[in-house]
């Protein structure tokens, strides 16, 4: 170490602190404007990164339901699904020491935002003031580049991505090894080396899956540097044979930690199998995706138009531009001292990184080879990610760049600098209301009665337009407040055979494959599926699902009254079922008098489309008879004449009708069609006819 920091220099802490402050406030400025109300959670998968946490949290604190961390009760009854995904174990100690000061789980989840930003920004400066020497104006420069860097700030959708400063350790850790003759070496440095490369390796595996590979393979690739060149050749050989003996101790310790993990992820991703190619190559970077900062950028957003990127598979990982100047000051320092072993070193693997997982013009990539032949690489879905593992090394030679602007021109140039490469990294972070997804749990929560053990959640007609990210993790939220098994899951893989990946109930029929798919996957896990109860957003109260009823007999009920019964009707016969509910007083104020009222108000029978709409509008509450009638009446002026209309439905004049009601209601409810007048679908008795048709017995065995 080149200079004592027992006391740094006047104003080192000030101006530290003051751009760690710039590098808090520039991304997440909503946190506090807001007062915490604006968050960068939104549906989907920072969503589902919340949730991770708080089932790590949960874990760790032996809470019920959660007292496996491989097995979080989504996606219920199968287990191992934890690792779908990253398992953010690692980066868990932020958001717990929120969790045990009493704060929410959401609020936590900003807060860990922050102290991982500071982290980040905090370890990097140390690492480049203290081991590498660098002024206080380069490691300044360097920290934000690391911290806030546009690819790890446009990224703020997927939080796994924000935490780093493991890589830091690792790379300190190797620092301290390999910087001095082996000789040279006291047995303390090297074993806080080691233990810093250890630790770190570990805390990544644990944290998120990318970046630990990505660390791996960069390893791997400066290994083989280092076996073709002299120099950094002799230092590895020398410092293996003179301290073998505590690195083969910190090695075997490594593997020992490494196990558990490599076991759990080993049983999920038997479910998931390999990626497809040709899927990942749509995600690889191309050449303007090393100057494109994304449409968000304050200074480059405008490069959105010319890229070509947006608005195509994969547009979110292809973002992993800096910024021109600081583009130019990080090529500068790796050329200006690439004689310095070091940077030589970080060099060569940033640039054959970048050449690997190219996609050239023509769609040719040399990362087909690493996806076929390095093991883990088929793992890796958003090769752009890259761009973000990468700003560890661009931030040294930023800060090499810088010191060199600093002490070899002018010193007023690094202190520019810091504010060109501050700006250039400037980006627009999504915000949105942090209850987005916890007063929908909480909603759905009240839904459950004492009789659910565990629920399935639907979004119903309500959002039926809605990405089934957003059901899926709103069901999972659903589980944190009830404290009861989902069978909604989201993360980067399914389970074999779960059939809700569109748990859409928009209408009768996509209820009826629902419950359908319901109860097959529970067959399939061996698990009984009494006591699973179906959240319908549409419904003000959960239905539970019977185990007893026969399979026609529950269909039927569906597309009779758009819900499962609670007690099943007693008659058996397919036919007397479906005459028996239609007897029922609430199928007469909801099916029966919207087929009724329209007749009695337009004087011509009503469409399925309309038919449907109204009836949900009934069974949710957002209509009355009277607003129904009077939203028919509208369009013509005549919403004066709502109540008249309500006497001719009771009236003599529309029993004559009945026949060709019957007729209209069976085929909406058993065929969710309007009747054909080509064919006899307005012969009598139509409920024998349509139960018995070809049409009605294919769609559901």
């Amino acid at each position: 170490m080149a200079e004592d920091f027992g006391r740094p220099r006047p104003g080192e802490i000030e101006g530290l602190l003051f751009f760690l402050i710039l590098c808090l406030l520039i991304p997440y400025h909503a946190f506090f404007l807001s007062f915490f109300r604006e968050t960068t959670v939104d549906v989907g998968d920072s969503l589902l990164n919340v949730y991770l946490l708080e089932h790590g949290f949960r874990w760790m604190t032996f809470q019920p339901l959660h007292g496996s961390l491989w097995s979080p009760p989504i996606f219920y009854p199968h287990p191992h699904v934890a690792g779908y995904t990253d398992l953010l174990v690692g980066f868990l100690p932020p958001y717990a020491i929120w969790r045990f000061l009493g704060i929410g789980s959401q609020t936590a989840f900003q807060l860990w935002v922050l102290t991982v930003t500071a982290l980040n920004y905090l370890s990097c400066y140390l690492f480049l003031r203290v081991l590498t020497a660098r002024s206080v104006p380069a490691s300044i420069a360097g920290s934000i580049l690391f911290a806030i860097g546009a690819p790890r700030m446009v990224m703020n959708a997927n939080p796994q991505l924000i935490p780093a400063f493991y890589i830091v350790a690792c790379l300190a850790g190797l620092f301290l090894l390999f910087n001095k003759p082996a000789i040279s070496l006291s047995a303390k440095r090297v074993n806080i080396a080691l233990f810093l490369f250890t630790g770190g390796t570990l805390g990544q595996l644990y944290g998120a899956f990318y970046f630990g590979w990505f660390l791996a393979f960069s390893l791997a690739i400066a290994a083989i540097y280092a076996m073709l060149h002299t120099r950094p050749r002799k230092a590895l050989i020398d410092v293996t044979s003179r301290w073998w003996i505590p690195i083969a101790g910190y090695g075997i310790g490594g593997v020992l930690l490494l196990t558990p993990l490599v076991y759990g992820y080993s049983m999920s991703l038997r479910d998931l199998g390999a990626r497809d190619y040709g899927y990942v190559s749509a995600f690889l970077p191309n050449l303007q995706a090393w100057l494109y900062e994304g449409g968000g950028s304050w200074i480059y957003g405008w490069m959105s138009q010319v890229t070509g990127i947006e608005g195509h598979l994969g547009a979110e990982s292809k973002r992993d531009g800096i910024g021109l100047l600081t583009t130019a000051l990080v090529l500068w320092g790796f050329l200006r001292f690439r004689k310095m072993s070091a940077i030589a070193l970080l060099g060569a693997v940033s640039a054959a990184i970048v050449v690997l997982s190219l996609a050239w013009p023509g769609g040719f990539s040399l990362w087909q080879i690493v996806f076929r032949v390095i093991p883990g690489a088929s793992a890796i879905r958003a090769v752009g990610r890259v761009g973000i593992f990468l700003l560890l090394p661009e931030a040294v030679a930023l800060s090499m760049a810088v010191d060199w602007l600093g002490k070899s021109r002018y010193p007023a140039l690094a202190i520019a600098a810091i504010f060109c490469v501050l700006m250039e990294q400037a980006v627009s972070v999504t915000m949105s209301p942090k209850s987005i997804g916890l007063e929908a749990a909480m909603r759905n929560s009240a839904k459950l009665g004492p009789e659910c053990k565990s629920f399935l959640y639907s979004g119903g007609r309500l959002e039926a337009a809605a990405p089934a990210a957003h059901t899926q993790t709103i069901g999972m939220w659903t589980e944190l407040v009830s404290g009861r098994p989902s069978l909604n899951g989201y993360s980067g893989g399914i389970p074999p055979r779960w059939p809700f990946s569109n748990p859409s109930a928009a209408n009768r029929g996509e209820r009826v494959r629902l419950i359908y798919e319901l109860r097959k996957w529970m067959a399939s896990e061996n698990a009984p599926v009494d006591h699973v109860c179906w959240i319908n957003l549409d419904a003000q109260k959960a239905a539970l699902i019977p185990d007893d009823t026969p399979w026609p007999v529950l269909r039927i009920e569906i597309e009779m009254t758009g819900r499962p019964l609670t007690q099943a009707p007693i008659a058996a016969n397919p036919a007397e079922v479906v005459r028996s509910l239609m007897e029922t007083g609430e199928f007469q104020r909801r099916e029966w008098f919207v087929v009724a009222g329209y007749r009695a108000a337009l004087g011509k029978d009503v469409d399925y489309a309309t038919w449907s709409a109204a009836v949900e509008d009934l069974a949710s509450g957002q209509a009355t008879q009277r607003t129904l009638i009077e939203s028919w009446l509208a369009p013509s002026g005549r919403s004066g004449e709502a109540g008249d209309v309500e006497k001719r439905i009771e009236g003599q004049e529309m029993r004559k009708w009945k026949d060709r009601f019957e007729v209209l209601v069976t085929h909406f409810c058993l065929l969710q069609r309007d009747p054909r007048l080509w064919v006899d679908d307005f012969a009598a008795d139509p409920i024998e006819r349509i139960l018995a048709s070809s049409e009605y017995r294919q769609r559901f065995p």
